[in-house]
């Protein structure tokens, strides 16, 4: 797999009116994706999504749900879900559900969200103070 090296500020200007249409079925952000590549520190290059790990993300008008399996043991370790917001690019998930998150269940996680084409970009920092910036590709 080949590595993902993306400035998120570079792309707000290019995918602003792409998101904005948020509200119909045609919202860019809706849909299903995949885990490419991420970065969870403040510091750091993104890395890609290790070998044998699966993380998916399924974005409806109203709901999410993320996973990450196992493709070995098809096991889930982690997960989450709940109700989201997305004003603008202010994309705030509210972790209703989860597995692993604990930390953040009835909490809200507040994300700059950004589409262009078929990628989807997640910067933000977590409720916990946690630095994430992930790149998503679209599942067809």
């Amino acid at each position: 797999m080949m590595a993902v090296f993306v400035s998120l500020p570079s792309l707000t200007g290019n995918c602003q009116a792409s998101v904005s249409g948020y509200g119909n079925s045609s919202a860019p952000h809706i849909g299903a994706w995949s885990l490419v590549s991420y970065k969870y520190s403040a510091t750091g290059n993104f890395v890609n999504v290790p070998k044998g790990d699966k993380h998916i993300k399924l974005i409806t008008e109203t709901h999410f749900m993320w996973a990450q399996s196992d493709t070995a043991t098809m096991k889930v370790s982690e997960m989450a879900g709940g109700e989201y917001t997305l004003k603008g690019n202010t994309y705030t998930e509210s972790i209703d559900y989860g597995i692993g998150m604990d930390n953040y269940l009835g909490r809200r996680q507040v994300f700059t969200l950004l589409v262009d084409g078929d990628q989807l970009f997640l910067s933000g920092m977590l409720s916990d103070g946690y630095h994430v910036e992930e790149v998503w590709k679209r599942i067809k």
